[in-house]
């Protein structure tokens, strides 16, 4: 009985070295991934992709590649809103979008041209100029 015993209680070990590090690399997390396009479908570079976990708060910001593609990994399962902002653009907002273990989504997110605003700020008054005599002062 001792060489079943001691055959058995190798086989334990090998087992428990083959299944360790898989139950180790078991990943609790998911990925999304996509590109930001304009209506057109060109890519926008640098356009902020901003995710936020819906039951925690947290959120996390990348800027899109030249390509218009962003990427956020390790993102803990549950319901994400993302948004994108770019000058020139609306700000596109996309809700309920559910991550769960291991997911790898892909999303192409459209922004639409918005209007352009300017602002002009004054910060000093412009010196006076006469303009109805061709009086001069020193």
């Amino acid at each position: 009985m001792t060489r079943i015993a001691g055959a058995v209680r190798l086989g334990l070990l090998l087992a428990a070295l083959v299944w360790a590090p898989a139950a180790r690399a078991q990943d609790v997390t998911g990925t999304i991934s996509g590109r930001v396009l304009d209506s057109g479908g060109a890519a926008i570079p640098g356009a902020e992709v901003t995710v936020l976990h819906a039951a925690t708060g947290a959120t996390r910001k990348v800027q899109a590649t030249s390509e218009g593609a962003f990427t956020f990994t390790a993102l803990q399962i549950g319901e994400y809103q993302i948004t994108v902002e770019h000058p020139g653009f609306k700000k596109a907002v996309r809700k309920g979008v559910e991550l769960h273990v291991g997911d790898h989504l892909s999303l192409d997110l459209t922004l639409e041209v918005g209007a352009v605003t300017e602002q002009i700020t004054v910060v000093a008054d412009a010196p006076q100029v006469q303009t109805e005599t061709s009086e001069q002062s020193g």
